[in-house]
């Protein structure tokens, strides 16, 4: 049996991140809304990394570039756990690949391996955290000064 305290907090919880609500006395657990991943979206995605020949070492094999059926596999489950809009995981990616221009490149994760790196946390999520928390810090700002 669990304690209610327990239950409670589970409770709280559930409400406090958007998972369940509750209505007419009862709990409902809210139906996800999952952008769907095409495979041309995917591509499209895929072609903001930079190719072997904008690299820093341009005689390299090592094409920053993932396959195109491997990536696409990665961003559906990548959608699936994460809670991220399809604009959010372009603009954060776009931002990750402008900061690695300045080191021509040298460091930059292949497009795979930026979605995820088992057993490494996913450093597409974490660029996605960044744009959106400094999204919200320039929002907060332009209502400061715009009054919006």
């Amino acid at each position: 049996m669990y304690k209610e305290e327990d239950v409670t907090n589970l409770i709280n919880y559930c409400l406090e991140q958007g998972i369940v609500e509750i209505k007419e006395g009862r709990i409902l657990v809210k139906e996800r809304k999952v952008e769907k991943i095409t495979k041309e979206w995917s591509e499209e995605w895929n072609k903001i990394f930079p190719t072997a020949k904008d690299t820093y070492d341009r005689s390299s094999k090592r094409d920053p570039v993932g396959g195109k059926y491997g990536v696409y596999f990665k961003l559906r489950d990548f959608v699936l756990e994460f809670d991220y809009s399809l604009e959010t995981i372009t603009e954060a990616t776009k931002a990750y690949i402008k900061e690695e221009q300045s080191n021509q490149y040298r460091y930059t994760k292949r497009s795979g391996f930026f979605i995820s790196k088992r057993p490494e946390p996913s450093r597409l999520a974490a660029e996605c955290e960044k744009y959106l928390s400094d999204d919200k810090r320039l929002s907060k700002l332009d209502s400061l000064f715009y009054g919006e």
